[in-house]
């Protein structure tokens, strides 16, 4: 009885499932096609069960016998795909007949004969297939280049034999999808071609210039990108391009030509939000004042602006240190996608004008709020932690960490703030416990790795021990500055101050940072270049005079 009621539930849910032919519908009252039916959503079921318990074999035989039964074409489609999936040719054969007989011009089925051909090495029938994928309208070029991307390699051969058949494109977009697949085969000849193409059947297309651009970027030739790129002509380009341009402009060390082509033409949050993010790398504060002046204009005569203009204002007020009109535009905004982020940059501006407590209050409102984004709960406390370290009461800051743990339980970000908050307080067993639980989590992290060895070679004598967490790191990524700078600093540590030099040489030329140089000021006065070792920590002082491993080098310099 129960078997029976199974069965029958299990009909009643595939019934709903899978619509009926017409012929279907209309014959639906006599028992011959009650039985025709039945004998087709028992295998459907059979399938459906085998697909949940991950036996695709199974399933495929199952949708193919259905499929067979039954004139519905969305089945039998599902049947050919299935079948593919199991990688059972005869199942896909069987299935794909069926699919084309119902519907004899789908472009899915077409798709699908690429699909094997290309399996199969095909390549003249893959040739065929793909041509009149590509001579279709959107939807077949879209079938076509998706088949393309899922072949990886195999399919490089076919797309080269395309270009060589003289194959005719309808659109650049075409061509620039083969190109971009053949590059990421590293297939730098069908790249060529491709681009050859481009430039013989759209000369002057934006589109095939701008892959010109990153094709040569990708290459390695800044120059030949450079002179692409600007004889593009860019008055006539859409937002989108324009955004584009810019962003390679930017790439080829060309920031301000970047921040140029943003302010032509059509203006949105997009190109302002660019151009006043290119304006500020390039500190150019008199101009990012016109930018906010320009912002502001409408505003002043009563025209509302949106949240995102509005957080843009409060981002370039707050970069040109008008820190009353940042709070102002932050507590404009209402939409909790900017919103969020906005009361956590309130708390900061609130630091910087001297109100720790209100920063503090603002933060425990956010801690308290029942946002639906963790993340922003989960900063407002690795924000409260930094200002009141930032305000030296690290105590205070350890307990938010604290608090903040009991909410978001092992949270990595978390566990690292109150690692370094406990080695600041010298609880140098508590802060390796929490390095240490993040390593277990994580063992091939190679900042963890990094942190925990560190933390051992400065701050312990268990020097062998910190040195293969830092090699292992290192290993792992070798041209990270702050590995370099531990391992070079657990050699010093070690005495060998000759193998130290090396790292933290590199480390200081990948990235200046006032801890480097006092490493590497250390191990040259170890090694006796007193001069070389001033002249280092003098340059660190510069950038962050109140560091603790810095203050500690300068004392060597006292008489």
């Amino acid at each position: 009885m129960k078997r029976r009621a199974f069965y029958l539930l299990g009909f009643l849910i595939v019934a709903t499932a899978v619509p009926l032919s017409g012929a279907e519908r209309d014959s639906a009252s006599s028992e011959n096609s009650a039985d025709r039916l039945e004998e087709m959503l028992l295998p459907m079921l059979q399938g459906e069960f085998a697909l949940q318990e991950g036996d695709s074999v199974t399933a495929a035989a199952a949708y193919v016998d259905a499929a067979e039964r039954s004139t519905d074409v969305g089945l039998a489609e599902r049947a050919t795909r299935i079948a593919l999936l199991a990688e059972q040719p005869g199942l896909v054969e069987r299935a794909l007949r069926r699919w084309q007989q119902l519907q004899p011009d789908a472009l899915g089925a077409r798709q699908i004969e690429l699909v094997l051909a290309i399996r199969d090495h095909r390549t003249s029938a893959a040739v065929h297939q793909l041509g009149v994928l590509l001579e279709g309208d959107k939807t077949a070029q879209s079938l076509a280049i998706q088949a393309l991307a899922d072949a990886g390699e195999n399919a490089v051969p076919v797309m080269q034999q395309l270009l060589q058949e003289d194959f005719v494109p309808t659109s650049v977009d075409i061509l620039v999808a083969i190109g971009a697949l053949a590059s990421q085969s590293k297939a730098d000849a069908l790249v060529d071609s491709t681009l050859r193409l481009a430039a013989q059947r759209f000369p002057g297309d934006a589109k095939a210039i701008l892959w010109r651009v990153e094709v040569l970027q990708l290459k390695g030739d800044q120059a030949a990108a450079l002179e692409t790129l600007s004889g593009l002509p860019t008055q006539n380009l859409s937002l989108t391009q324009r955004l584009r341009v810019a962003a390679l402009f930017d790439g080829l060390g060309e920031t301000a030509r970047a921040a140029a082509v943003l302010a032509e033409g059509e203006q949105s949050n997009a190109t302002y939000a660019g151009r006043a993010a290119y304006l500020a790398r390039l500190e150019q504060k008199t101009q990012l004042r016109a930018l906010y002046a320009e912002l502001t204009a409408p505003i002043n005569t009563g025209k509302k602006p949106d949240d995102d203009r509005r957080f843009l204002l409060a981002q370039i007020a707050e970069y040109l240190e008008e820190n009353d009109d940042a709070l102002i535009w932050y507590r404009a905004i209402v939409s909790p996608v900017r919103g969020e982020p906005a009361r956590l940059r309130i708390a900061v501006l609130l630091d910087r004008q001297g109100r720790l407590d209100d920063a503090i209050s603002e933060l425990r409102e956010i801690q308290s709020s029942a946002s639906d984004h963790g993340e922003w709960l989960r900063d407002a406390y690795l924000l409260e932690a930094e200002i009141l370290l930032r305000n030296q009461r690290a105590e205070h800051a350890l307990e938010t960490y604290r608090r903040g743990l009991t909410v978001f339980e092992d949270d990595p970000a978390l566990l690292y703030g109150r690692a370094l908050c406990h080695e600041r307080l010298d609880q140098i067993d508590a802060a390796l416990r929490d390095l240490k639980a993040l390593l277990d989590a994580d063992p091939d992290n190679p900042d963890t790795l990094n942190s925990y060895g560190y933390t051992l070679a400065d701050r312990t004598d268990r020097l062998d021990e910190a040195r293969r967490y830092i090699e292992q790191a290192l290993t792992l990524s070798p041209e990270s500055a702050a590995i370099m700078d531990s391992m070079g600093w657990v050699l010093h540590r070690q005495g060998l101050h000759d193998q130290a030099l090396p790292y933290l040489q590199r480390a200081w030329a990948a990235q200046k940072d006032a801890e480097v140089a006092a490493h590497l000021g250390d191990v040259l006065w170890a090694l006796g270049r007193a001069e070389e070792a001033r002249e280092v920590w003098l340059q660190g002082e510069t950038l962050d005079p109140a560091n603790r491993a810095l203050k500690r080098s300068l004392q060597k310099l006292q008489p």
